[in-house]
C-alpha cells in the first residue's frame, strides 16, 4: 500500500490521539498494509527542526533529596507516561543543595536532554542562564521547584499560602474542639524561601486570627536534610514542652519529627497535634486511621503534576508550544473520608478515574503570563 505524505500525517495524528501502545501500533500497522518500518515513518512522518534533531530522547528530573517521597509520587508515573514514546527518565539528585543541581542540569544541557526538570532551586537566579541555554537549544526546561525561575519554558508553582492556610484551618478546628485555649506553635519551616515559608508562615497568621494569643515559640529551618527533623523537633520540645503544635514544611523532615514527639510524651491526638503543609502515603495512613497526633496533611496531588510534566513535554516536542505557568493546587486531608479521595487518583494518575483531576482549577491551573524569577502563583 502506498501512502502520501498527507496520509502518514494522518496516521501520525491518530497514533498520538490513540495513545497506542507498540502492539496495538503493530497490529493496525497489518492492516494497513504497513511493516514496522512504515508505522515507524507514520509516527516519525512531522517536519523536524534543526535543534530537534540534535536532541537526545531524555528527560532529564533533578530531584531535591534521594528520598522515597519522589519515587513514589513522581518519578514512577513519569516513566509510566513515556512508555511506547521512545524517551526515557534519567533521575539525579541534587542531595539538598542547589550548586550540585545546577552542575547536574549544566550536565544535562551540554548532552541535550529533549527535556529537563527539576524539583528545587534556591535562590532561583543562577538557573536563569540555564533556563536561557535550554531555550537557545530548543530545550523543554520544566521549573517544578518552590520558586519560579524567569526564562523557564515551564514554571510549575505549588501554591505555598494556600497550603499554609489549609493547614492553619485545620489546626484551628483541632484547637476548638479539643478545649485548647491557647496555641503554642513550633515550626520546621523551609526559612531561608520567601515563598516555601508561606506553608508555616500562612498557618501561624491563620491560627492567630482564630487565637490572638497564640505563642510561636520556634521556627526552626528543615526541608530536606536527614535527621534536621527529628533534631528540630526535640530541640523544640525540650525547651518549650507547653508546646502543643507542630506545624512542617513537608513530609521528608516532618515525618522525623513524629518519632521525635513521640519520645518526648507527646502522645495524645487530644493535646498535641502535627500538621504537614505536604503529603505521602505513609502519613496518609497515619490521618486516616484517626489515632495518631498527625492530624492534617496539605495534598498537592504531585502523582498528576508529573504526569502534566510528561504530557506537555510531548505536546513541546510535537508543536514546540506549552503555557509557561501552571499551579498545582491540593486537598487538605484530615480524616478517613479525604484520604480516602486524594488516594482514588493518587494511586494511579494514569486511569480513567483520574482524568477529572486533569480539570479540577482547585488542582490544576494553567496561566499564559510567564512569572519572574522569585515570583509566586499568587502574583498572578
Amino acid at each position: 500500500m502506498n501512502m502520501t505524505n498527507e496520509d502518514l500525517r494522518m496516521v501520525e495524528e491518530y497514533l498520538n490521539e490513540a495513545q497506542m501502545d507498540r502492539r496495538q501500533i503493530l497490529k493496525l500497522g497489518a492492516v494497513l498494509g504497513l511493516g514496522a518500518a512504515g508505522l515507524t515513518a507514520a509516527v516519525g512522518a512531522g517536519p523536524a527542526t534543526a535543534a530537534d534533531a540534535a536532541l537526545t530522547k531524555k528527560f532529564g528530573w533533578i530531584i531535591a533529596a534521594n528520598v522515597p517521597f519522589f519515587e513514589l509520587s513522581m518519578s514512577r508515573w513519569m516513566r509510566k507516561a513515556l512508555r511506547g514514546t521512545g524517551y526515557s527518565v534519567a533521575t539525579q539528585s541534587e542531595d539538598g543543595s542547589a550548586v550540585k543541581a545546577q552542575e547536574i542540569m549544566t550536565n544535562m544541557v551540554q548532552n541535550n536532554y529533549a527535556f529537563i526538570s527539576k524539583a528545587d532551586g534556591v535562590p532561583p537566579k543562577p538557573f536563569e542562564p540555564l533556563a536561557k541555554q535550554c531555550k537557545d537549544k530548543g530545550i523543554l526546561f520544566l521549573n517544578h521547584a518552590v520558586q519560579a525561575v524567569g526564562g523557564a519554558g515551564q514554571n510549575i508553582c505549588f501554591d505555598h499560602a494556600l497550603a499554609g492556610r489549609g493547614i492553619g484551618g485545620a489546626a484551628v478546628k483541632w484547637a476548638k474542639k479539643n478545649g485548647i485555649t491557647q496555641p503554642v506553635i513550633g515550626t520546621l519551616a523551609n526559612l531561608s524561601d520567601p515563598e516555601g515559608v508561606k506553608r508555616t508562615s500562612e498557618a501561624i497568621k491563620t491560627v492567630k486570627a482564630a487565637f490572638p494569643n497564640t505563642k510561636v515559640v520556634g521556627q526552626v529551618y528543615s526541608v530536606d536534610k536527614t535527621g534536621s527533623g527529628a533534631a528540630g523537633t526535640a530541640n523544640l520540645l525540650q525547651a518549650h514542652p507547653d508546646m502543643n503544635m507542630l506545624l512542617t514544611f513537608n513530609t521528608v523532615t516532618g515525618k522525623e519529627s513524629i518519632q521525635a514527639a513521640t519520645e518526648a510524651g507527646k502522645t495524645d491526638r487530644n493535646t498535641f497535634f502535627i500538621g504537614m503543609a505536604d503529603t505521602e502515603l505513609e502519613t496518609q495512613k497515619l490521618i486516616a486511621a484517626g489515632n495518631s497526633i498527625v492530624q492534617a496533611n496539605w495534598g498537592a496531588l504531585f502523582e498528576i503534576s508529573a504526569v502534566l510534566m510528561i504530557r506537555d513535554s510531548l505536546k513541546f516536542a510535537k508543536t514546540g508550544k506549552v503555557k509557561p505557568t501552571r499551579a498545582l493546587g491540593g486537598r487538605l486531608l484530615v480524616d478517613k473520608a479525604s484520604v480516602a479521595s486524594f488516594q482514588a487518583i493518587a494511586k494511579n494518575p494514569l486511569a480513567a478515574s483520574a482524568l477529572p483531576a486533569y480539570n479540577d482549577p482547585t488542582l490544576v491551573k494553567y496561566y499564559s503570563k510567564a512569572l519572574k524569577s522569585g515570583q509566586s502563583v499568587n502574583t498572578l
